[in-house]
């Protein structure tokens, strides 16, 4: 429909007859495509197949293995993988302290009805590898070596504890900038 076909589709739970895109894209060819997800049999294979980008959904420690199961998809698609930007979701809980940002992922949880302290280990480990959770210092730092050294060009974060206060928005922004430099 971008390059101004009009499919039509009798399919099991939807049909169409001679659907239209209008306005057309502004892009030649359309948008890009932006995939997310971390799936490393089908989803990093669509992004090699399809996608302008890949935006991996996983712990900062899995990076380097998505980028390589990706990588395997291109070189078995014939695709340069350098062709596709790739970034990264996730979750910071970023405070002024270590300390505080401890404190804001226990409040976090506590509205949602649990208690850090009497969570067993494996849950705080779960939970420890899906945070970037600290200072501005630490967080940076982080974001340098688990998420930009393995070769993300970007990221895109949440900040589930705390974006509702002030100042939260612009501490992570100047962290980023910071460590993006």
């Amino acid at each position: 429909m971008f390059r101004g076909e009009k499919p039509t589709v009798n399919g099991r739970f939807y049909r169409t007859h001679e659907a239209l895109n209008s306005p057309a894209p502004v892009r030649p060819g359309g948008p890009p495509i932006l995939i997310g997800g971390s799936g490393e049999k089908r989803t990093l294979r669509l992004v090699a197949k399809y996608a302008d980008e890949s935006n991996l959904t996983c712990a900062p420690a899995e990076i380097p293995r998505k980028l390589a199961a990706l990588a395997g998809h291109c070189s078995d698609l014939g695709r340069d993988p350098r062709s596709i930007g790739k970034s990264w979701l996730g979750s910071f809980i970023l405070a002024p302290t270590y300390e505080q940002a401890e404190a804001a992922r226990n409040e976090f949880l506590a509205r949602r009805g649990m208690n850090w302290n009497s969570l067993p280990e494996p849950v705080r480990e779960i939970v420890n590898r899906a945070l970037v959770l600290g200072d501005p210092d630490t967080v940076g730092e982080r974001v340098q070596r688990e998420i930009l050294e393995p070769g993300l060009d970007g990221i895109v974060v949440n900040l589930p504890a705390d974006a509702h206060v002030e100042g939260a928005v612009e501490r992570a922004a100047a962290t980023l900038r910071k460590a993006l430099g």
